[in-house]
């Protein structure tokens, strides 16, 4: 899934640029929006800003704000929303989209005067209720039944709704800010106008890199690419991206989402996604500063093209390492090589496995510790692999001393080795003291684990016994957990100038709401991406902005 975002990107992109000269090929208008601006109300908005300065500290901030444009907003009935609806207009000489903004304006008269006051500028009456703002460009504006239009495009106002807030589909009860591209509402030939540009740029630089074997990975890739491309162009309901403020879950989030078409190849490949189980929720530990987990299938139009790239890669490193001066014994060339040959090998056999399935956290208090475990297709082959590089690195001076078949838990045969902190850098040893520094690598039937900190072996086996608990487990497609107050709380442990001493009171408030995560979850038909900040994130980045004297958060 992660390759269609960057493809919702470029499609939207390329769209945009070829609307312009398409727009005059059309003979007639659509009233269906191909884009949505939904804006909250007033009422919402002023009580979430509140919360958020709140949160954050900054309550003087968004008062003078508030003040500042309270002129303005008292013009504006609080309890409707703002809106921007995006059209193809072909009722003008020149036929091209156009956005009509609309907003709950009680006395439409006096917000005319407060504008012409501020621009310095008078309205010109147009006749059928239009008022003409000059500018760059010219605004007009009209009063249609509660709510007062404006458009760049005189056009555009000649045939408006009566409940423009009924076409934002809730978004303004969903989100503060909300922006919705509605693909199946753009005309078929500005997207096939769109992919022929998008086709040709493609080719010419595929016609620059000659008849090489890069080229022709290349040309792989880029048709892999271009049909995905299209599949979101002529497959996809809908595009949004939509930001709010939740003062009663007391945190703020941004979210992405994508929508395929019912009954389309599209929407079955969405799907699979909410197929997703996980093997690896043990390694979700609770106090951990970090944690991380994938779950998601790989559909099988997608495995042909990570494959492509995988062999790119590996014919990328293999480049390098032909040229690598360091590498001058023929032997140990060979066998390098060798090396990275089978562990593509693996990676490529994880890809026609169809998943991806992995989960990690790092511990950072009282003790260091990272544990991580993943699917593989051939965890045998790999374990080769490891035994391969450990007899090489071990030729290496000063190379610590390994382990292998040190134990077996669960089917698992596990390496170690030890590291002394003091043997590694000065900042090394300043954060694990005395310490040793343990490394666990394990493989199983289908399986990699890795672990490193103090007792690394037994915290990989409680975590392999953990998944084993509670598996297969239902998770989201992606998932990754960052909590705050615990990594300051860590660097103020090991800062020795003790700048941030006076923050230790701020940690213990704001524990339990101090994370920041990111979450890819499947929806009916697509994909649902939110990164959520909690509040007490917010409050935490006043603090410590203020402790070091900083600039303020907001």
């Amino acid at each position: 899934m992660r390759k269609l975002f960057p493809s919702a990107v470029i499609a939207t992109t390329m769209l945009a640029l070829a609307l312009l000269p398409l727009a005059q090929v059309h003979a007639q208008a659509t009233a269906k929006p191909v884009a949505i601006v939904s804006i909250a109300d007033v009422g919402k908005l002023k009580g979430d800003i509140n919360y958020l300065a709140e949160a954050a500290g900054q309550q003087g901030l968004a008062m003078f704000g508030m003040m500042a444009a309270e002129q303005y907003l008292q013009l504006l009935d609080p309890t409707k929303p703002i809106g921007v609806l995006v059209n193809f207009n072909f009722d003008g000489p020149i036929p091209m989209p156009a956005g009509v903004a609309f907003l709950p304006i009680k006395d439409f008269d006096k917000a005319i005067t407060m504008i012409e006051q501020a621009m310095a500028v008078e309205a010109q009456d147009l006749g059928n209720g239009v008022r003409q703002i000059d500018g760059f460009p010219p605004v007009f504006l009209k009063k249609s039944g509660d709510w007062a239009f404006a458009s760049t495009d005189p056009f555009s106002l000649g045939n408006l709704p009566d409940d423009p807030a009924a076409l934002l589909n809730g978004l303004n009860e969903e989100y503060d800010i909300a922006i919705s591209v509605l693909m199946q509402n753009i005309p078929d030939d500005a997207k096939q106008m769109a992919m022929m540009q998008i086709r040709q740029g493609i080719d010419a630089g595929l016609g620059a890199a000659g008849d090489s074997a890069d080229a022709e990975l290349a040309k792989q890739l880029s048709d892999n690419s271009f049909d995905q491309l299209e599949m979101f162009l002529t497959e996809t309901e809908s595009m949004t991206v939509g930001w709010n403020i939740d003062p009663q879950g007391q945190n703020t989030y941004f979210d992405f989402s994508v929508t395929a078409l019912e009954g389309t190849a599209f929407a079955e490949t969405m799907a699979l996604y909410g197929e997703s189980k996980s093997d690896f929720s043990g390694f979700l530990v609770p106090e951990a500063a970090v944690t991380m987990n994938v779950s998601t299938p790989i559909p099988s139009d997608q495995t042909e093209q990570l494959k492509v790239s995988m062999d790119q890669l590996r014919q990328q490193v293999l480049s390098e390492l032909e040229n690598d001066r360091a590498l001058d014994d023929p032997e140990i060339k060979e066998l390098v090589d060798s090396l990275v040959g089978k562990l593509f090998d693996t990676f490529t056999a994880m890809m026609e496995a169809g998943k991806i399935d992995a989960g990690a956290s790092l511990v950072l208090q009282p003790n260091l510790m990272l544990t991580a475990g993943a699917f593989v297709a051939d965890g045998k082959a790999l374990d080769d692999v490891l035994r391969e590089i450990i007899i090489l690195a071990s030729q290496e001076p000063g190379a610590p001393q390994v382990n292998l078949d040190a134990e077996e838990h669960a089917g698992v045969i596990f390496h170690t080795l030890s590291i002394d902190a003091r043997e590694l850098d000065s900042q090394a040893e300043r954060i694990l003291g005395n310490e040793t520094l343990d490394v666990a690598v394990g493989t199983g039937k289908e399986t990699i684990y890795l672990a490193v900190g103090k007792d690394a072996l037994s915290a990989l086996k409680e975590a392999i016994d953990a998944s084993a608990a509670g598996s297969p487990e239902n998770l989201p497609l992606f998932q990754t957990t960052v909590t705050l107050g615990a990594i300051l709380e860590f660097a103020q442990s090991i800062d020795e100038s003790g700048a941030m001493a006076m923050m230790a009171p701020l940690f213990e408030q704001v524990s339990g709401n101090d994370r920041i995560s990111m979450t890819e979850t499947a929806i009916e038909r697509g994909i649902l991406m939110r990164v959520e900040v909690e509040a007490g994130v917010l409050k935490l980045i006043g603090g410590v902005a203020g402790a070091v004297g900083g600039p303020p958060a907001f």
